[in-house]
């Protein structure tokens, strides 16, 4: 979304025409520019927190992809047979909490 098609309704007077610009990049402008404001965020803080998010997405995407590999070879094979599948996904849930 470029910023000038970013509607009046979503922009803050509080923040930079920059901040603005980043923000229109992301699926969901609304919520970055609000907590860029409540949190008096430069432009730079506001990169470095989307960016952030996009890593933890990512992760929690792989977690997931793990998930569900784990829960098919269950299914399949049983979990006595997956004893070091299970003990490493337990390792991994523990890190990730």
């Amino acid at each position: 979304m470029q910023l000038r098609t970013l509607p009046e309704n979503l922009r803050n007077q509080a923040l930079s025409l920059t901040h603005h610009r980043i923000a229109a990049q992301t699926g969901n402008p609304r919520a970055w520019l609000k907590r860029a404001a409540d949190n008096n965020w430069s432009v730079q803080e506001l990169v470095e927190a989307i960016k952030g998010r996009h890593v933890n997405d990512e992760y929690q995407a792989q977690v997931e992809h793990l998930e569900n590999t784990v829960r098919k070879f269950n299914e399949a094979w049983g979990t006595k047979r997956n004893v070091k599948a299970v003990l490493v996904w337990e390792k991994l849930r523990t890190v990730s909490a």
